[in-house]
């Protein structure tokens, strides 16, 4: 068996368990795992979704008042003035939120005019949405 077969097999391994994974989330919606932790705080998230990058593709400038919405009990009544906030960043979290419009409501709410909503996912995250389907939700 040559060196391309293999790889190709390899690929479409992990092709068909993230699209069957997929499947099952779409079917049985739940909350993270707890496992999931252990790749969340890894080496291997940090190389693949380096912070430094992240900040930098969010646009937070010095001076602006950022709040990162991620993990937590809930995000539907944020503890901040109308209109407080520069930019609301969620890396990874979007598609975790039972009612995502009652969440982004709240996030325009204490937003600026003018404010930014960076959002960012991991394609190989089961959950993860298409570009389209987020900028539509928004």
């Amino acid at each position: 068996m040559t060196v391309l077969k293999i790889v190709l097999i390899i690929l479409g391994a992990i092709f068909l368990s993230l699209a069957l994974f997929r499947v099952i989330r779409k079917l049985h919606r739940s909350p993270a795992s707890t496992f999931i932790g252990r790749f969340l705080d890894s080496d291997f998230r940090r190389w693949f979704q380096p912070p430094d990058k992240m900040i930098e593709r969010s646009g937070i400038k010095p001076g602006m008042t950022v709040m990162e919405l991620g993990c937590g009990s809930g995000a539907y009544d944020l503890p901040f003035v109308e209109g407080s906030l520069d930019l609301v960043c969620m890396v990874n979290v979007l598609p975790e939120i039972p009612d995502r419009g009652k969440a982004l409501r709240e996030v325009r709410r204490v937003l600026t005019p003018g404010g930014i909503l960076a959002i960012t996912e991991f394609l190989p995250d089961p959950d993860y949405p298409l570009p389209s389907t987020t900028i539509k939700l928004c």
